[in-house]
């Protein structure tokens, strides 16, 4: 299973609360609890950005390093004395000196820039804008990148936070040249985009492909142009038909034969 970090979970917490409350609720409910949410949040991020420094790699996930104490104080959580706050098991050799980085071309490699302008748009912090844009920058090459389905995502949690943020003509035209490289793995005869180019199947689509669409129905809001639009929903279609069981539990995989029949449906 894919992990997440807290401050990731926080974040999307705290805009959800945000964007639904309105002014009269506001004035009477009690919100410190989300302020301590995203102080804690802030703090993680900073953290990450001090201990990665120039080394152009981004974060995924933590051993450990975040002060425990602290975030248990911040969420009001009892002590949580020698466990690790990012995995159930922690290697205890390793606690406080190891964390996980990887390349750009991890399929994780968006959500940390990402969340450094949720962490900007929260707070106003010009720290995290600053830093924002330092790490969003390293994901430029992606622009280019034709090997995975994941650019979608990788390149709208980043790029697409810049741009909704900062608009810049740059990053409005790598998004566009991400949304033709993601277009081009569409299949017509098969109404999908490939997910990924490795593996034993014929033309593997995984659910988690869904997430691409975002960037697709965004460029096509930039751009006026529907073919990305109609792409998106063409996919979305083919998938409700051919992913989703009975009881609307979802396989992970399914391939397409040549012909759009289905060759295999599976977990992976």
């Amino acid at each position: 299973m894919k992990k997440v970090s807290l401050s990731y979970f926080v974040i999307g917490i705290a805009l959800y609360t945000l964007s639904g409350c309105s002014s009269k609720h506001a004035e009477k409910a009690d919100y410190t609890w989300l302020k301590y949410a995203i102080e804690t949040s802030a703090a993680q991020l900073e953290y990450t950005v001090s201990e990665i420094g120039d080394s152009v790699l981004l974060h995924r996930s933590i051993w450990t390093g975040y002060d425990v104490n602290f975030l248990c104080q911040q969420l009001e959580k009892k002590q949580l004395i020698g466990k690790d706050s990012a995995r159930l098991k922690p290697i205890h050799d390793n606690l406080g000196s190891r964390r996980y980085c990887f390349s750009i071309y991890d399929w994780t490699s968006g959500f940390f820039p990402g969340n450094l302008w949720y962490a900007y748009q929260l707070t106003g912090n010009e720290e995290f804008k600053k830093e924002a844009v330092k790490f969003t920058n390293y994901l430029y090459p992606l622009r280019e990148y034709k090997g995975t389905h994941d650019i979608g995502f990788m390149m709208n949690c980043s790029f697409g936070n810049s741009y909704r943020l900062c608009p810049v003509d740059s990053v409005r035209q790598a998004l566009i040249q991400t949304a033709d490289n993601l277009c081009g793995r569409f299949n017509p005869e098969i109404g999908c985009i490939r997910s990924w180019d490795f593996g034993k199947w014929n033309f593997p689509v995984i659910i988690d492909n869904m997430m691409n669409l975002d960037l697709l129905f965004y460029v096509s809001h930039l751009t006026g142009d529907d073919k990305y639009k109609e792409l998106a929903l063409k996919h979305a279609e083919t998938t409700m038909k051919n992913h989703f069981r009975d009881d609307y539990s979802s396989y992970h995989v399914v391939s397409y034969n040549n012909d759009g029949t289905v060759e295999k449906k599976c977990t992976h």
